[in-house]
């Protein structure tokens, strides 16, 4: 099984009023990579950048988050691994046309970004 990102092209900092995307400057959350674990479980990561000293998760699976409160998963991770920030899940059993709704936060020389609005479909390989 493998994982198909179904985001925009919106970035941390843009905003949109009605078919307008609007782009701010500044930092931009580097793109995910969502992937399936075997047995089971799925992870989320990104690659680290120097600056970032927080990498912070929040999804559901197959239900679009509503607000910021509306999550089944939230993790803050510290720290990178093997130079990616890596969250985790072993616990959830995906199944292919699962939809993974996620946000991410990075902290970013000091101050938060956030990517907002994010989805992945696991597929067959």
């Amino acid at each position: 099984m493998q994982c198909t990102k179904l985001t925009s092209s919106a970035k941390s900092g843009d905003f949109s009023r009605g078919n307008v995307l609007f782009r701010m400057s500044g930092y931009q959350v580097p793109a995910a990579v969502v992937s399936p674990l075997l047995p089971q479980g799925f992870k989320v990561s990104i690659p680290h950048e120097e600056g970032i000293t927080l990498f912070a998760f929040h999804g559901k699976l197959n239900k679009p988050i509503v607000n910021l409160s509306d999550q089944d998963w939230a993790a803050d991770i510290i720290r990178p691994t093997k130079g990616r920030w890596v969250y985790e899940n072993r616990d959830v059993l995906v199944r292919p046309k699962d939809v993974l709704f996620y946000w991410l936060t990075v902290r970013y020389l000091g101050k938060d970004y956030h990517a907002m609005g994010q989805q992945a479909q696991f597929t067959p390989q």
